[in-house]
């Protein structure tokens, strides 16, 4: 279990709410129900939100990640409240994620399967900013199984305590680590031809910049999470959070 969580009850065979209480258990129900009773439980978003994918939800409660999170700001992509989405906004990436792990205990070589991309962040060793201070968000991003990547960065805007919505400028990929600056239209290659193999990106640098908002207070935070997933036959997707810090204080 999860330190502070609360061991609640739903119902023991001949054994009273008081006894229970005597226990350490907590009545948030109030009644110990009748044999054959029955509830969903909530074991699963407390244990995705352990899973080590780099969300880093388990520091924070307020935090969110694949089992959602507690910051009283679910709201959509299009603006909407719902008190789903903090958890369904990543449930292509979880379940894809438990695909591939139960393939894992079928699958006897490691070259078989498919394996999550592997993030660096690359500098940002101060994670207190200032206002109108430029920041350069750097992630170098590599898969074991050499599979093609896609990475970017985005605001992670429910979770910081920073009100606005930051503009985030996407930087491009540094040559030597195999990008291919293309426009449209170009010339499409057939398959299996080595120009194919060119356009394969299995080592990725993904950087983002943006200025810090003259505006944020003393105090407050913004978060940014980069996304990186494969093209595996069940793509997988990892993460990085960055949580930075505003001050105001003269140094």
């Amino acid at each position: 279990m999860h330190k502070n969580d609360i061991a609640d009850f739903f119902g023991f065979s001949r054994v009273t709410v008081e006894q229970l209480k005597k226990l350490g258990y907590v009545s948030w129900y109030g009644n110990v129900e009748e044999p054959g009773s029955w509830i969903s439980e909530g074991d699963t978003s407390m244990y995705m939100n352990l899973l080590d994918n780099g969300l880093d939800a388990h520091i924070d409660a307020s935090y969110g990640g694949w089992g959602g999170g507690r910051n009283g700001k679910d709201i959509d992509s299009n603006n909407v409240a719902s008190k789903d989405y903090a958890s369904s906004r990543w449930f292509g990436a979880a379940q894809r994620d438990f695909a591939a792990r139960i393939q894992w205990t079928v699958t006897p070589e490691y070259e078989d399967s498919n394996h999550h991309p592997v993030v660096e962040l690359v500098g940002l060793e101060d994670t207190t900013v200032k206002p109108g201070q430029t920041i350069t968000l750097k992630a170098i991003v590599k898969d074991p199984d050499g599979d093609h990547l896609i990475g970017h960065w985005r605001q992670y805007e429910e979770t910081g305590t920073y009100p606005g919505k930051l503009e985030l400028i996407s930087v491009e990929e540094d040559t030597k680590m195999g990008g291919i600056g293309c426009s449209y239209p170009f010339n499409v290659p057939a398959p299996g031809s080595s120009e194919v193999a060119k356009l394969m990106k299995n080592e990725i640098e993904v950087t983002s910049q943006f200025k810090v908002p003259t505006d944020a207070a003393n105090g407050q935070t913004i978060h940014f999470i980069l996304e990186a997933t494969d093209n595996g036959y069940k793509p997988l997707t990892s993460y990085k959070r960055v949580v930075l810090t505003v001050s105001r204080e003269k140094q």
